[in-house]
């Protein structure tokens, strides 16, 4: 038995080491192309919410205002204005919830699906659908100046940065700036690629340009 015990205690020792030997040639083989290389990511655990409040809307909302299509909306001095749909300009008063003026879209002609609303110190601007640029002295609600300039139908927010108005060119490779004060158009600045939409900060301007993912 002691005899056999030895044969039995040497043929264990030769299966561990040619699994070694297998092991660590597999290990050095180079690995096939055609091979699909696995990284386990040490992930987060997964955001649950069994216990998370829920708020009805009923106890957040304090009112509803019914109008035609409304599309942007910006805020000037202590009310928001809203851009519907057909070009119209409403402005709300936020504490009563109420419209306290209407101011229809400037020009006349072809609907050029210009949608851009913004503000400026004392003015709310708007690329009218009918092509005009237009701004509103929001002190007397009414168009004050309108400036026909080519402008991107896709940008949203018209933005003023260093006491201009930014916006697209109607490719939006380039955006020009209007001054605020005399209206002139600065030279395009060149972005290089499309792009869709602005927003600003103090003197520094971004632009979205989706389709170059930048």
């Amino acid at each position: 038995m002691r005899v056999n015990g030895r044969r039995v205690l040497v043929c264990c020792s030769v299966l561990l080491l040619m699994v070694g030997c297998s092991s660590m040639s597999e290990s050095t083989t180079e690995p096939d192309a055609n091979t699909v290389e696995t990284v386990q990511l040490d992930l987060p655990a997964p955001v649950r919410d069994t216990k998370a409040t829920v708020t009805p809307l009923s106890e957040l909302e304090t009112a509803r205002i019914d109008l035609n299509s409304p599309d942007w909306m910006t805020v000037e001095g202590e009310s928001f204005w809203v851009r519907l749909d057909p070009g119209t300009l409403v402005r709300v008063d936020p504490v009563t919830a109420k419209v306290d003026a209407k101011v229809r879209a400037a020009g006349e002609g072809s609907f050029a699906n210009c949608a851009g609303l913004g503000s400026s110190p004392g003015a709310v601007w708007s690329c009218s659908p009918f092509g005009p640029l237009q701004r509103v002295d929001t002190s007397t609600n009414r168009t004050d100046e309108t400036l026909d300039i080519e402008m991107s139908t896709t940008q949203g927010h018209l933005v003023a940065a260093d006491s201009r108005l930014w916006v697209l060119t109607p490719e939006g490779q380039e955006m020009r700036g209007v001054d605020l004060d005399d209206l002139s158009v600065s030279d395009p600045v060149d972005l290089g690629v499309p792009c869709t939409d602005l927003t600003a900060s103090g003197t520094v301007v971004w632009a979205a340009c989706p389709f170059d993912n930048q």
